[in-house]
């Protein structure tokens, strides 16, 4: 569902997520990088200049002819998909499949491709309590739980059969002066009812409006496994 916000909205997760990735690039001297799900151009080509050699996997087609009009190569593809060459770093930021039936062959595809000493990182909202999680609780009056919990357990027992990981989490915004923005951002991921449509209303305005601007927090989870030589 996509949600048509004000000129008034920002959301900085594009921003949190590249500046993280082209932090790790620059400090552990990453110098090739497969993109699987790579979705914005944008941040795709901040990553194709900070490295020797760049691809990108994307299943879109709109999102795959995007990359490719500002020269960023491109396989428009399903992954797991043909790719023969291995990278220092691959990367898979909100791409991993929801079926989590599917979790160990694409991930076993992705780490195939990870060169020695390279590095596979995940980045999900699996496993995360943020704004969200609360506003959910508090509406349907349930107990506190992390998103997709289940499905986050079942990543990390598949992950920890290929290394030690390395667990990192950052946190990014969604704001706006106007209520209805982050009102219908909410709503586009709960089903409620006009009894807790109201509730919601409420809630932004008690515990996510700071002067004028309405806030809630995203926590990413980061998820970093390096291959070490056998």
């Amino acid at each position: 569902m996509k949600v048509i916000v004000s000129e008034n909205y920002r959301n900085n997760q594009k921003v949190i997520i590249k500046g993280f990735i082209s932090k790790f690039l620059e400090t552990k001297n990453i110098d090739t990088m497969l993109d699987i799900g790579a979705g914005s151009s944008a941040t795709a080509l901040a990553f194709k200049e900070s490295v020797r050699s760049y691809l990108a996997v994307e299943k879109d087609k709109r999102k795959a002819e995007s990359l490719r009009s500002v020269d960023i190569p491109v396989i428009n593809k399903t992954f797991p998909c043909s790719i023969k060459k291995k990278w220092t770093l691959v990367l898979l930021s909100h791409s991993i499949p929801e079926n989590k039936h599917k979790y160990h062959n694409f991930i076993k595809q992705a780490w195939d491709l990870v060169s020695e000493n390279g590095y596979l990182i995940i980045i999900t909202f699996k496993g995360v309590t943020d704004s969200l999680r609360n506003i959910k609780s508090e509406i349907f009056e349930t107990k506190l739980q992390a998103f997709e919990n289940e499905k986050y357990i079942e990543l990390i027992k598949i992950l920890e059969l290929f290394g030690k990981l390395q667990y990192k989490t950052i946190t990014s915004i969604e704001s706006s002066t106007c209520k209805n923005d982050i009102y219908n951002s909410v709503l586009s991921s709960l089903k409620c009812n006009k009894k807790q449509k109201c509730k919601l209303t409420s809630i932004l305005e008690k515990r996510y409006r700071t002067n004028l601007t309405y806030k809630i927090y995203h926590k990413h989870n980061v998820l970093i496994l390096k291959k070490h030589n056998n």
